[in-house]
């Protein structure tokens, strides 16, 4: 009986969470307006889409999912939904207001570059999970 139990629990995780590791950067749309400063280092970020907007154009934009964010001129993000996406952009902005900060030229930093040492790290972080809420659940 446990071990039925563990097999469909096992199929029930696999189901639910198969998706989570597969996050590919791609197409984020962002709304800028013309004249932002933060725009030359927005072009230079492959996976960014700039649309050059109205401050009036924002909510109709935002609300018709045609932008995933809006930065102003101050660095301010507007968001309709809290995604991945969204979270992308932010982080983004948070590098650059600390690139700042710490008066680094933003132009010199790459947002695309991987900065973790992958050093044959063979685990995943689903299966992990799951043999921990295994144990947890069904044997305490």
């Amino acid at each position: 009986m446990g071990n039925a139990i563990s097999i469909n629990f096992s199929y029930v995780f696999n189901i639910a969470f198969s998706g989570m590791m597969d996050i590919e950067l791609t197409n984020i749309d962002v709304g800028i307006v013309d004249e932002n400063p933060i725009e030359q280092v927005l072009e230079e970020i492959e996976f960014i889409n700039i649309h050059k907007i109205t401050d009036e154009e924002v909510i109709e934009k935002l609300d018709n999912e045609e932008i995933h964010g809006f930065i102003d001129e101050d660095l301010n993000l507007t968001v309709k939904k809290s995604r991945i996406n969204q979270t992308i952009i932010k982080e983004i902005i948070e590098q650059i207001k600390q690139m700042e900060k710490l008066n680094r030229p933003i132009e010199n930093y790459d947002f695309e570059a991987n900065y973790i040492v992958d050093r044959n790290q063979k685990a995943n972080s689903i299966i992990v999970a799951f043999f921990f809420l295994n144990c947890h659940v069904f044997y305490l």
